[in-house]
């Protein structure tokens, strides 16, 4: 997950993908580990095929759903895996799963994300092949608008460092898929006491996840919120303060006010063959970012972290 502090007269965003140096708690908390079969559309960047970058889910057979913050280096992630579920994630060799690898074809990112506020942290990663694995139904009808506070059966899924070493570079990964149970917060108790986000930070594509002793972390970042009771995904794994604090709730991208722009994306490139059945509906035209191409692979700096107040 990417985390962040608030600094005193505005919000310090520090992104905290694998390749920040900035110290914090990485962890995905008390989470526990994935049957073979509970989510084979859980998708794992890689680059030159090993390695674990942010998480994600395929939506279809040609694109997985990520979060912007995870591409906005470029260089990082050159391809997905999908089905991963164990060391070695090989065939044959990925506790009794199978997956596959695609190459990044392309990536667009939501048109209106920024870093600087996290909003619509979004990103399409069109694979560079199509995938034989049933996709994730996703939240087209406002589901997650439903929401009240405390509902539950919400699982944060990923491969997130599980090491309590404040060191990044000293992290320990997990050798199984792992996912956390979680509770919604609406909006609104977000940014009341005993919280402390400010209300003007949080906007209609954010969800708050506030569940004592439980979150997701670094390294989870892009991966999926699955709602369990209605099997759909509601959101993807954006930012936070810290991991597991009990005034900063996690925050996650909300899926369903971006429908329009993920059909937008999604139904207007996609092979006429496997289109979803959610492209269906003529999508309705959203200004679309233009796809960027694969780079290759080359080293990324560590971001430095500006001054932040203490939590």
């Amino acid at each position: 997950m990417m985390f962040n502090k608030l600094a005193a007269q505005a919000l310090a965003l520090i992104a905290l993908s694998l390749s920040s140096g900035v110290n914090a708690e990485t962890r995905i908390i008390n989470g526990v580990q994935v049957s073979a079969g509970t989510y084979p559309w859980f998708a794992r960047a890689t680059q030159g095929g090993v390695g674990h970058g942010c998480g994600g889910s395929l939506i279809t057979p040609e694109y997985v759903l990520s979060a912007a913050h995870c591409i906005m280096n470029g260089n990082m992630w050159d391809g997905f895996q999908i089905g991963a579920l164990c060391d070695p994630f090989t065939s044959g060799n990925n506790c009794g799963q199978a997956i596959e690898s695609f190459g990044i074809l392309s990536s667009t990112d939501h048109p209106s994300w920024t870093k600087e506020t996290m909003d619509n942290d979004y990103t399409l990663v069109r694979l560079d092949g199509s995938s034989s694995f049933t996709p994730v139904d996703i939240d087209t009808a406002n589901l997650s608008n439903s929401y009240s506070n405390g509902k539950g059966n919400l699982w944060a899924i990923g491969l997130g460092n599980t090491s309590t070493d404040p060191i990044p570079e000293n992290g320990v990964f997990p050798s199984h898929l792992l996912h956390v149970a979680l509770n919604y917060l609406t909006n609104e108790s977000c940014c009341s006491a005993p919280y402390e986000y400010p209300c003007a930070m949080l906007t209609e594509n954010m969800m708050c996840i506030a569940t004592p002793g439980k979150d997701a972390c670094q390294g989870d970042s892009g991966g999926p919120l699955y709602d369990s009771s209605s099997q759909k995904l509601v959101g993807v794994t954006s930012f936070g303060t810290g991991c597991a604090q009990p005034t900063f709730p996690g925050i996650f991208a909300r899926i369903s006010p971006q429908m329009d722009w993920i059909k937008s994306v999604v139904c207007n490139n996609h092979s006429a063959d496997t289109l979803p059945s959610w492209c269906a509906a003529a999508p309705v035209a959203a200004p679309v970012a233009a796809p960027v191409a694969a780079p290759v692979a080359a080293p990324v700096a560590a971001p430095v972290a500006a001054p932040v107040a203490a939590p």
